[in-house]
C-alpha cells in the first residue's frame, strides 16, 4: 500500500503582503529570506519525515513527486483568500488585517488588477513493507 504525506508551502503573495506592513528590522529579513525560497522549508520537512520512515525500517520506495501549478487571481479573489486564511485571526486582533488588506488591493491594482501565484505542490510517497 502507497502512503501519501503532501503538503502545499506557503503562498509567496502572502509572504509579500506580510512585507507590506511590517516594520523593518529582523522579522523582515527573515521574511525575505523565507520568500526566496519557501520550497526549502517544506524540503526540510519532507527531509525528516523520509528519515522517520526509513528508520522505521517499514517502509520502502520512498518519492518526492513535485506539481508546479499556477492560478491568476484578481484582487478580490485574492482579498478573500486573506480573509479566511490563517493569517486573518491574529492580525485582526493585532489591528492591523485592514492595513493589510488595504495596501494589498493597492499593490494588485497598481500591478493592473490582477497576478499570477506560481505554486508547487510537493508529497512524499512511501510503500509499506
Amino acid at each position: 500500500m502507497k502512503y501519501l504525506c503532501s503538503t502545499p508551502f506557503a503562498h509567496p503573495a502572502s509572504v509579500v503582503t506580510a512585507r507590506l506592513v511590517s516594520p523593518p528590522g529582523p522579522s523582515r529579513n527573515s521574511t525575505r529570506s523565507a520568500a526566496a525560497s519557501p520550497l526549502g522549508a517544506y524540503e526540510t520537512f519532507l527531509d525528516r519525515a523520509a528519515e522517520g520512515l526509513t528508520a522505521t525500517g517499514a517502509f520502502t520506495d520512498l518519492d518526492r513527486p513535485a506539481f508546479p501549478w499556477s492560478r491568476t487571481y484578481t484582487r478580490d479573489e485574492w482579498l478573500d483568500q486573506l480573509r479566511t486564511s490563517g493569517l486573518a485571526k491574529p492580525l485582526a486582533d493585532a489591528g492591523k488585517l485592514d492595513t493589510i488588506l488595504t495596501r494589498t488591493a493597492t499593490a494588485i491594482d497598481a500591478a493592473g488588477g490582477t497576478f499570477t501565484l506560481n505554486s508547487t505542490a510537493v508529497a512524499l510517497t512511501a510503500t509499506r513493507r
